[in-house]
């Protein structure tokens, strides 16, 4: 058995004659969901979480910011990034937080303590125009429904088939700046029913708990 994260991967293996295809998307084990209240200031929250490098789309969020600002959304806004910088890209990323007054670097955070997702509520919304190239079902997706935010993606590689548009997030083109700008915007504005949106996200999330996904047929399959 070849044992596959997304549907999109299985297809192609089939076209390559390949059939014994399961399709086993990411997973945690979930305890009780937090239930925290969001920042309350009257700005939308936006979180990053992952490594910061540019293929996780790191510069292309910091473009936005930096247009938005001078649109005069500096006040309606803001963005937090949670994750390793990797060594070579240091230089460029605090060089662009030193010019943008509504982004913070909030060094790591550690999910593997259940409580930090608590942190993670409190957001209104995570960014991810990603394209990395070795990207799967990223596993921030799976962490963002737990905390009840809607994702803001990229299309690459699996992400439309997890993220719902409209519904658990907002899936824009790839590389497409312009169209991350424009959903952040929207965001902003009010656009979007962030409420609803985090219910639904908070359902979605219990998709993806271990019990589910790996119920006893499926381990008894993968054990032969």
């Amino acid at each position: 058995m070849v044992i596959v994260e997304g549907g999109k991967m299985k297809r192609e293996l089939n076209r390559c004659g390949i059939s014994s295809v399961e399709v086993i998307p990411n997973f945690k084990r979930l305890g009780q969901l937090p239930s925290v209240p969001k920042f309350d200031d009257g700005a939308v929250h936006f979180v990053f979480l992952s490594r910061i490098i540019p293929d996780k789309g790191v510069g292309y969020i910091l473009d936005c910011v930096r247009r938005l600002n001078e649109m005069g959304y500096a006040g309606r806004f803001a963005v937090d990034f949670y994750g390793s910088v990797a060594p070579d890209y240091a230089k460029e990323f605090d060089t662009a937080l030193e010019s943008l007054p509504n982004v913070r670097y909030c060094n790591t955070l550690q999910l593997a303590d259940w409580n930090n997702y608590s942190v993670l509520a409190r957001y209104h919304a995570m960014l991810f125009p990603t394209y990395w190239h070795g990207e799967g079902f990223p596993g921030v997706i799976v962490d963002a429904y737990v905390a009840g935010l809607p994702v803001i993606a990229s299309d690459w590689n699996f992400n439309e088939e997890f993220i719902e548009d409209g519904v658990t997030g907002v899936v824009v083109p790839t590389h497409d700046t312009d169209a991350l700008l424009m959903a952040m915007k929207r965001m902003s504005d009010g656009g979007y029913d962030l409420d609803a949106m985090s219910r639904n996200c908070r359902r979605e999330a219990s998709e993806y708990d271990v019990d589910k996904i790996l119920n006893r047929a499926q381990i008894e399959r993968i054990l032969d």
